[in-house]
């Protein structure tokens, strides 16, 4: 194990008989994004591709960038269209 930026460690994980390196962060959880599957970066950036959703390591699930900007604008055209039908 590596330790990188912010308490964030390297370890190899294996999948599918491949090896890929996802870092970790200080509680030792993998960062992945519920939707796109992409796995945050040692500075918690969401960059890395993974092949779906990691199962069987210790991982946590979040929101990259990309994904959060597009829920906010469909959370925000819902709350359009029902403010329209009771009339805000």
């Amino acid at each position: 194990m590596i330790r990188g930026a912010a308490g964030w460690a390297i370890i190899t994980l294996v999948m599918s008989d491949q090896p890929s390196s996802y870092p970790v962060d200080a509680r030792g959880f993998v960062q992945q994004c519920a939707w796109c599957s992409l796995v945050a970066d040692e500075r918690g950036r969401y960059v890395l591709p993974a092949p779906g959703l990691l199962q069987g390591w210790s991982v946590t699930h979040g929101c990259c960038d990309s994904c959060r900007r597009r829920l906010e604008a469909a959370m925000e055209r819902r709350r359009q269209a029902r403010c329209t039908l009771a009339s805000c």
